[in-house]
């Protein structure tokens, strides 16, 4: 007990169990001081199933008096609040949940429309169900953002159930954050995201996931400090949560604070003992790169059980590249699963590959499977910055310059760093690279010399071991870009 109230930074542990046999239900609890191993305080509870809430609020509040805290008027009504009152739809809501959130691991894309089914039949039964239109605006709006169809249906259904949680209770925290899970996900105007959350009394006690959506939309904004701390606050109200710890993780180092991500990341690790660490490992892959250190990335991606995980093979084919061993690199590809097979980017590794080794043909092939992937990616999202860029690569390697200078620049200016500065940054990397392509060395030079200044974007790691930037080591205008990737960020937001 002692180690998990470590493992979850708590100083008590509410422990139980329970049995159901018709239409009663038994629970057994009893409160653990974790630093002691004493309990606390036990109970017994013998009631009907259809007084499962107002037990779920008998407990809550005597566990508070039991701990002495002292909770405001608005804490105190929350605990009695109750989410329905027809536990059929709760129970279809908790199922929804299990399937869209699991366990802090990957979920799933089928897993979305198994939740939309779970909630629809949950909100028929209680059409006044809040909590279940703001799990069916995550589930909508994500499968909107990250979904292969990016349906315009599926951002309308996200929007109406927004809406439809915030006339039900106005006031819920919940159906507010559904309406700014709207914004940022479906929309990406992080500015109204940042606005809905401010609409939040500051007094009020937030759930792990205001904290979460917080860090992301100013990280997003540029306010890194203020993504640092609601990242942490995260982390700390959910410590099991993976995904939290690697978010975080990814900030510290797009501002360069490369060991404070290790620390994280090793922290969660430890805590999760090994436990849905993929993201965690391959986060720290890549604060290892971003100080050159290819051994520590070598050791985090080597750690890694889960060798068909997509952000696995593409770190792992990354890494080829960066030790360059060109052989290792195409037979790893070999082997890779056809659904990354599918994405431009690893058609443009494959490319980098073939160039570094002078393989002419390989490469223009690479290329034209990267244009080729890119152009179907975009016909679902024609105006989606991040595969113009890829675009613009591979059509600049094919000598394709005035069209692939054209999509960067476009894909620049559509997403500047001061709306986006993460999806910005990313733009204009893809504009150096289009430019490197292109063999414009004064511009290419004049862009990096802006980029090795901005977060989220060039690491000395990268510049350093990468061969793509070999056809411009020979310049002294890249030494002084590279000295200068090692020195901290001006400022960190």
């Amino acid at each position: 007990m002692k180690q998990i109230g470590r493992d979850l930074g708590v100083a008590n542990v509410l422990e139980g169990s329970l049995q159901i046999s018709g239409d009663r239900v038994r629970i057994n609890v009893q409160l653990i001081d974790t630093r002691t191993d004493t309990q606390i305080w036990t109970e017994q509870y013998d009631r009907k199933l259809e007084d499962i809430f107002a037990l779920q609020s008998e407990l809550a509040q005597t566990i508070t008096a039991q701990l002495k805290a002292t909770l405001s008027a608005g804490e105190k009504a929350e605990i009695w609040r109750q989410p329905t009152q027809d536990l059929q739809a709760y129970d279809l809501y908790l199922r929804a949940r299990a399937a869209l959130r699991g366990e802090g691991a990957v979920i799933p894309r089928e897993n979305w429309n198994v939740a939309v089914d779970f909630l629809d039949r949950a909100i028929a039964r209680d059409p006044k169900f809040t909590l279940a239109y703001c799990l069916l605006n995550e589930a909508y709006v994500l499968e909107y953002r990250f979904g292969e169809g990016h349906s315009p249906q599926h951002l309308a259904a996200a929007q109406d159930a927004a809406e439809t949680a915030l006339r039900l209770e106005p006031t819920r925290e919940e159906a507010r954050l559904a309406l700014a899970r709207y914004y940022y996900h479906g929309l990406r105007d992080y500015r109204r995201t940042q606005q809905e959350l401010s609409s939040l009394p500051s007094s009020a006690p937030h759930e792990v996931d205001f904290f979460t959506l917080a860090s992301q939309v100013e990280r997003r904004l540029g306010q890194f400090a203020a993504s640092i701390r609601d990242g942490e606050k995260a982390v700390e109200l959910d410590p099991q949560d993976a995904s939290l710890a690697a978010s975080l993780a990814q900030t510290y180092s797009g501002v360069r604070r490369f060991r404070d991500s290790e620390r994280v990341a090793n922290a969660a690790i430890a805590r999760l003992r090994g436990a849905k660490s993929t993201g965690l490992l391959v986060v720290k892959d890549e604060a290892a790169l971003g100080m050159g250190n290819v051994e520590e990335a070598h050791a985090a991606l080597d750690s890694i059980q889960n060798k068909d995980d997509m952000d696995y093979q593409a770190a792992r084919l990354r890494l080829y590249l960066i030790e360059r061993d060109y052989s290792g690199a195409k037979a790893f590809a070999a082997k890779m699963t056809d659904e990354i097979r599918r994405r431009p980017n690893f058609w443009l590794t494959l490319a980098a590959v073939a160039h570094a080794e002078g393989m002419v043909n390989e490469e223009r092939q690479a290329n034209a499977e990267a244009k080729r992937s890119a152009l179907l990616a975009l016909v679902p999202r024609p105006d989606d910055p991040g595969l113009l860029g890829q675009l613009a690569i591979a059509e600049a390697s094919l000598g394709e310059n005035e069209e692939a200078l054209r999509h960067a620049r476009h894909a620049a200016e559509m997403l500047p760093p001061s709306v986006d500065a993460v999806g910005g940054a990313v733009c204009e990397m893809n504009l150096v690279a289009a430019l490197v392509m292109t063999g414009d060395r004064d511009a290419t030079f004049d862009k990096l010399s802006k980029l090795v200044k901005l977060p989220f974007s060039l690491t000395h790691g990268d510049l350093k071991l990468n061969p793509v930037w070999d056809d411009l080591r020979d310049d002294p205008r890249f030494d002084r870009i590279l000295a200068e990737s090692a020195l901290p960020l001006a400022s960190n937001g």
